[in-house]
């Protein structure tokens, strides 16, 4: 079984490729992030969270991932406790995942922080989205209304797009119009799986 990873900096089109490769026959994607809700919703935690982050990210019984990120994002200190609490049950749920999918599959993980978390010899190869700096703010202005502050803050938490390129397998730009990305999507996916459709 192949696994590879499915990384990039916010904003640069992450999202969209894992939407062109979960389309693709005999791929299966795992989204990291979704793991990480799931987990984070799980009542099961909800006393371990509430030590970390503290009683108010809970509106009754039910996580609010808004004040979440707020506080994660101005506090570094909350921020490293929740990830030494949530990574290992998210790579956990993965690696449960990995372990019951069919040998014919390719599985690729969606995760922002691959690099960050070290995680890059759990895979087979990398995949690193990326797009010119300029196209990532007007996207992350455009559609999600961030403030440059905002982006530059979320930045400032994440390997620079350029080293992460440096030590990529694969590369897909993502400053084209759809059909063009459905096209190298496409060409990834067939040289991932060595020219077999």
């Amino acid at each position: 079984m192949q696994v590879i990873g499915l990384t990039g900096n916010i904003g640069c089109g992450k999202s969209t490729v894992s939407s062109l490769l979960s389309r693709l026959p005999q791929v299966l994607v795992v989204d990291s992030d979704s793991l990480a809700k799931t987990i984070l919703s799980d009542q099961r935690h909800k006393n371990s969270l509430q030590k970390i982050l503290g009683e108010e990210v809970f509106e009754s019984d039910t996580i609010n991932f808004k004040r979440v990120a707020q506080i994660i994002f101005h506090n570094k200190l909350t921020r490293v406790k929740l990830e030494k609490f949530i990574h290992p049950l998210v790579w956990t749920s993965i690696d449960k995942i990995v372990k019951e999918t069919p040998s014919n599959t390719l599985v690729i993980v969606e995760s922002a922080i691959i690099y960050e978390t070290k995680m890059e010899s759990y895979f087979g190869g990398i995949i690193v989205v990326t797009c010119p700096t300029d196209v990532q703010f007007s996207r992350l202005t455009t559609f999600r209304g961030m403030s440059s502050e905002q982006i530059k803050a979320r930045l400032s938490q994440q390997i620079s797009s350029a080293e992460k390129v440096v030590r990529a397998n694969y590369v897909i730009d993502t400053d084209c119009t759809l059909d063009e990305l459905k096209q190298r999507v496409f060409n990834l996916y067939k040289q991932i799986k060595g020219g077999q459709s």
